[in-house]
């Protein structure tokens, strides 16, 4: 992403306590967040330095901000607006390659009057203003940076094989009875699960998911039937499972059993 929209009175006053190094740290943390579209490093020292903190002051400028604004999870800082607004996105630019596979939009007709809508389809502007909002597929806009209350993030009815998150988050549920329960499936869950989804062709189909999570289900690791000394038996999770690097390892065999010797 390379534009979003600050509203001005929500953000000041969520951030009016703030000093003139806090709002700078917080206002490159944002443009770092939505440009990689992806949540900042868990890593203090290494969400600093993507920040261009360098002195001691601005290092504490930019952990205050994240642990006020932000919320640390496995893969790193999460800004739950900015999570929103990058789903929206991701849906829109869905929408678009949907629409751009059956033609493109509808062409206006020369000397016409404006219709309302008259295809399904919002007409286009390229005018962004105060009271205007453009429909690039590049472009989102953010309402506020406030920490908000968790939102569910529906999947867009026109794109091509959309996820069906709930669907496989019942095949989850089915199959792997042993693992986390799902009970808060956040826009950031369910723009990475829609990744692993959209990544091949063969995982657009809800038997590949029922096969996947079958494979799974006959791992001792993954089910917690296995245990160290010492430390808790695994407890695997969907969130877990549809990470890029976890999925693999378990597609490559990471997790099967061990063959009782001949």
């Amino acid at each position: 992403m390379n534009y979003y929209k600050r509203h001005i009175g929500d953000y000041a006053a969520a951030t009016r306590h703030l000093s003139m190094l806090e709002h700078g740290a917080y206002t490159m943390l944002l443009d770092i967040y939505y440009t990689s579209e992806q949540p900042l490093p868990a890593d203090l020292k290494a969400a600093a330095r993507k920040a261009g903190a360098r002195a001691k002051d601005e290092i504490a400028a930019v952990e205050t901000v994240l642990q006020e604004f932000f919320v640390l999870e496995e893969d790193g800082w999460h800004q739950k607006r900015c999570d929103v607004e990058i789903a929206a996105m991701q849906a829109k630019q869905d929408q678009n390659k949907a629409i751009g596979k059956l033609g493109g939009r509808p062409k206006k007709e020369p000397n016409a009057a404006k219709k309302e809508n008259p295809d399904g389809f919002q007409e286009e502007t390229q005018t962004v203003s105060e009271n205007e909002d453009s429909s690039n597929q590049n472009i989102t806009q953010a309402t506020s940076h406030k920490p908000l209350a968790n939102t569910e993030d529906g999947e867009n009815d026109s794109a091509v094989l959309p996820c069906p998150q709930q669907e496989i988050i019942e095949l989850y549920h089915r199959l792997l009875p042993a693992g986390r329960q799902v009970r808060e499936w956040t826009p950031a869950r369910q723009s990475v699960l829609r990744s692993r989804w959209r990544e091949k062709a063969a995982r657009q189909k809800l038997e590949w998911w029922e096969r996947f999570f079958t494979y799974c289900a006959a791992s001792d690791f993954l089910t917690g039937k296995t245990s160290t000394p010492g430390r808790k038996p695994f407890e695997v999770s969907l969130d877990w499972l549809v990470k890029s690097e976890n999925m693999a390892k378990v597609i490559e065999g990471a997790y099967e059993n061990e063959r009782a010797a001949a």
